[in-house]
């Protein structure tokens, strides 16, 4: 008849991971600078917006059509 044995394996892996670790902080340091990026530009592309509307504004004829300015 076979005997049982139990065993109790210990080990010990080591990886190298730092190059990919470093390869993941540079993509979230680049999405987070992207992300600064355009919180920074959606007020000033906000400002731009409104001033082409008040210039568009401005310039309308009453019946709607942009009015032509001739300079002399």
């Amino acid at each position: 008849m076979a005997q049982e044995q139990n065993y109790t394996v210990s080990y010990k892996i080591d990886v190298e991971a730092t190059q990919g670790t470093r390869q993941v902080q540079d993509f979230a340091n680049a999405v987070k600078s992207l992300l600064i990026a355009k919180n920074d530009i959606t007020p000033a592309l906000t400002n731009i917006k409104n001033m082409m509307s008040e210039i568009d504004r401005v310039f309308r004829t009453k019946s709607g059509k942009n009015g032509i300015i001739t300079l002399k």
